[in-house]
């Protein structure tokens, strides 16, 4: 389950992003050049999960509940990246996409199906 809120132009995860993209000043001795990491993640998923997106100025919420992720494969290797991804919108539809992603060149692919979406979620107050 993840919460993202939103109050105006800030986010409840902004501490973190300021701590761990905030310059290094530790002092440090140079390095040698080494091999890069050679790593191979296999049957990535995240299944079941709820994402909700929390909008205090306007005091709306927009909620992805049963989301599903796929990638099968994340190596150094390859420059090839393939996912899917499935959801429905708790104020109703359905979404299911699929992106293969060429982590190299940015090239993508990115195919979508968004079906009975109610359109709720667009509004203003």
């Amino acid at each position: 389950m993840i919460v993202i809120e939103q109050d105006g132009s800030k986010f409840n995860f902004d501490d973190l992003l300021k701590r761990f993209t905030s310059e290094d000043t530790t002092a440090k001795k140079p390095e040698t050049p080494s091999e890069p990491v050679k790593y191979t993640v296999e049957a990535i998923s995240v299944l079941g999960g709820t994402i909700t997106y929390r909008d205090k100025t306007i005091r709306q919420d927009v909620v992805m509940e049963h989301f599903d992720f796929r990638c099968p494969l994340l190596a150094w290797n390859s420059d090839k990246l393939d996912a899917t991804s499935r959801f429905s919108l708790k104020s109703g539809g359905l979404v299911k996409a699929a992106l293969a992603l060429n982590t190299g060149s940015l090239n993508y692919s990115l195919l979508a199906r968004v079906d009975r979406l109610n359109l709720v979620i667009l509004r203003l107050m």
